[in-house]
């Protein structure tokens, strides 16, 4: 027979091991059998959030017993939960010690004893030689460590904005974890034991302060964090930005929109130091009218406003020239059509650049080129000049899948980092890093960025989805907005309106306060979902199921026009429509859907279309790049680019998306992992 060997069975405190003997309680051991124990003292220690630990110690015996023994155990207090034994020989057994958790006993140091011998009966009252014995036991609950505090995004905002999502980074954070607004506890969103995310109230940021900061880990007996500040800046009379911030030379009058704190009704616009006619709208907005003569040539201008006593606020640049490209399909509506003064069509390359990867779309805004690298283990973000191709700063390295968009020179970067996502904001001109925000509540983002008059937008997806819209200037979450179907691809966005489409459901929110504006639901749900396309009063919304084909609504009352067919985006000109339909391009009438003409190239087109002035382009998966006239759809140019052009931005495209672009008098196009640019203006 083998000692110890068999089923454990706990009775009370006792606990019996039994050997395969078939004659319970007959066999006694041997007079000449002793026990001894490997140790006679054990030790443990555990913090108080911890699992409960254990120790283990052996039993051995002089020599094998020819029937049945069994081990039973007595301890004083309340330190052990149970004990179990494995045989590891005819001589020998492992007592694993149990300990209660380490919050049910209680912080400090705790003694006990643990009785433990081997006994012939089952009644334990028979002990072998040298049994029982007593086992010293000490167990040690000390305090959870305290939490270290890095980082907050963001650290700054300006007094009496609206409430929004802390993200706090740091250590040993725990489901426990509690941020600490000033000493007093906040909403607290548990993400790891790195992250956490907290919300802020209006009330909060009420009046001018600096506000001390910590996380604390008290209720698992924790301590509290470092302290950082979070400055809730006075606003001074101050211009934050204005719209548009670029426009093109000899171009029409128009009305300057300025943002900014503490205007007065006497208040006047500045256009390189003089003034302009200006307009009153409340303490944090004028209007300027600008007029031909400002803008007749290529430059740009610096916009300022004078307060009574002459004071004068910070100047922000207008830039004048052709306009930029400042999202995918060239501007946040997606709507893939330009107007530059002029276009001709080049022989030549202007420069061809080659990546470390498959580049996305550019974006293309202040003599620079800005792109987005998938990479080996994340992704790049470079800025190449214009005229030359050249590096002007990157890459920089980021983590996961992202794309980009621009405004007000700043580069706007949604990521996927595959356990959570992330908005964060580079300065255009020099590459350095403004803010980064956490997207908070879903987890899986295959959305392109879109950003326009100070604000971002970025839909997630997960259970349904939720649109984002998050403050350029310091990442600060300003509204969300959800649904409950999937809308991969994004959001289109225009002066008056944010559009999303899903499965069968299309909807229009407000972009200042999110405020639902109209919805067109057919009553589907699912996954997947595309990018929609605005431009003029027409919303091009892909809500089947699968496809990109969809519904054309009035962008304004979301009231339905007709239906259109697209492999991916369209571009769309006031009068035309220009649509891959099956691997063929056809111009179609806006005005009563009459097909214009029809185009298929070499068989394998499959980029979204970009119309220039005149001209409509489209890509090839064999490498052509092709010039048609817009209005017959007659070919007049073409280029090979080596290797095949991303196909457009379809059903369920998902991160990264990628595709040619037209801005600064600039068609820019990837093919494999090169970017070519060709001058047209």
């Amino acid at each position: 027979m083998y000692w110890l060997k068999g089923v454990c069975l706990a009775i009370g405190s006792t606990l019996l091991v039994s050997c395969t003997s078939s004659k319970k309680d007959e066999v006694q051991a041997p007079p000449q059998v002793s026990m001894s124990l490997s140790t006679n003292r054990i030790s443990v220690t555990a913090a108080n959030s911890d699992p409960a630990p254990t120790a283990n110690l052996t039993i051995t015996l002089s020599s094998a017993p020819t029937g049945t023994v069994y081990v039973g155990y007595q301890a004083a207090h309340n330190t052990i939960n149970q004990l179990a034994t494995s045989g590891s020989s005819a001589t020998q057994s492992t007592v694993t010690v149990y300990f209660n958790t380490p919050s049910y006993v209680g912080l400090g140091t705790h003694t006990d004893v643990l009785t433990l011998g081997v006994y012939k009966d089952s009644a334990l009252t028979q002990p072998i030689a040298n049994s029982p014995q007593t086992v010293a036991v000490t167990y040690t609950v000390t305090a959870d460590p305290s939490p270290t505090f890095a980082s907050m995004s963001p650290d700054h905002t300006m007094v009496g904005g609206p409430g929004f999502s802390l993200t706090v980074v740091g250590t040993r954070f725990s489901a426990a974890s509690v941020v600490q607004w000033n000493g007093s506890a906040r909403p607290t969103v548990y993400h790891s034991d790195t992250q956490l995310t907290a919300q802020i109230t209006a009330a909060d940021i009420a009046s001018a302060a600096t506000v001390p900061v910590t996380i604390s880990n008290g209720a698992s007996g924790g301590g509290t964090s470092n302290a950082l500040n979070f400055t809730v800046n006075a606003q001074a009379f101050s211009l934050l930005s204005i719209a548009p911030s670029s426009v093109p030379p000899g171009g029409p009058a128009f009305t300057l929109t300025v943002n900014g704190a503490q205007f007065a009704a006497a208040s006047i616009v500045q256009w390189n130091g003089v003034s302009r006619p200006t307009t009153y709208v409340s303490a944090s907005q004028l209007t300027a009218q600008i007029s031909t003569a400002d803008i007749a040539s290529a430059g740009q201008a610096a916009v300022t406003v004078l307060n009574p006593l002459n004071a004068t606020s910070n100047a922000l640049p207008c830039f004048i020239s052709t306009p930029d490209a400042t999202a995918f399909q060239i501007d946040p509506g997606h709507s893939g059509a330009i107007l530059f003064p002029a276009v001709t069509l080049p022989t030549a390359p202007l420069w061809t650049v080659t990546m470390d990867g498959p580049p996305s779309y550019p974006l293309i805004a202040q003599g620079k080129v800005f792109l987005t690298v998938p990479i080996s283990g994340g992704s790049e973000l470079v800025a190449l000049d214009q005229t030359t191709g050249a590096v002007v700063w990157g890459p920089l390295m980021l983590g996961g899948r992202c794309n980009a968009a621009y405004d007000s020179g700043r580069i706007l970067v949604a990521i996927d980092n595959f356990s959570a996502s992330s908005m964060e904001a580079y300065d255009a001109a020099t590459g350095n890093k403004l803010w980064s925000a956490v997207i908070p509540g879903q987890y899986s983002l295959g959305a392109m960025p879109s950003a326009l008059n100070g604000k971002v937008y970025i839909t997630e997806s997960g259970v349904g989805t939720t649109l984002y819209c998050f403050d350029e200037a310091n990442g600060a979450l300003l509204w969300t907005q959800t649904s409950d179907a999937g809308s991969d691809g994004g959001a289109a966005v225009t002066a008056t309106g944010v559009y999303v489409a899903g499965p069968q459901e299309a909807f229009a929110f407000d972009p200042l306060t999110g405020q639902l504006k109209w919805s067109n639901l057919l009553g589907g749900d699912g996954g997947g979902g595309a990018l929609p396309v605005v431009a003029g009063n027409l919303a091009f919304m892909p809500d089947g199921f699968g496809t990109y084909n969809g519904q054309v609504l009035d962008a304004f009352s979301g009231a339905l026009k007709g239906n259109y067919v697209a492999d991916c985006p369209p571009a769309i000109t006031p009068t035309t429509g220009y649509f891959l339909q099956q691997g063929t391009l056809r111009g179609i009438a806006l005005a009563n859907n009459q097909i214009l003409w029809s185009f298929a190239g070499d068989g394998g087109l499959t980029t979204s279309p970009m119309a220039v002035n005149g001209f409509v382009f489209i890509g090839s998966s064999s490498g052509k790049l092709y010039g048609l006239n817009a209005a017959t759809g007659s070919q007049v140019w073409v280029q090979d680019l080596g290797a095949a052009i991303p196909r457009g931005a379809g059903w369920g495209h998902g991160l990264p998306f990628s595709g040619m672009n037209a801005g600064d008098g600039l068609l820019i196009v990837p093919a494999g992992t090169t970017m070519t640019a060709f001058k047209l203006n």
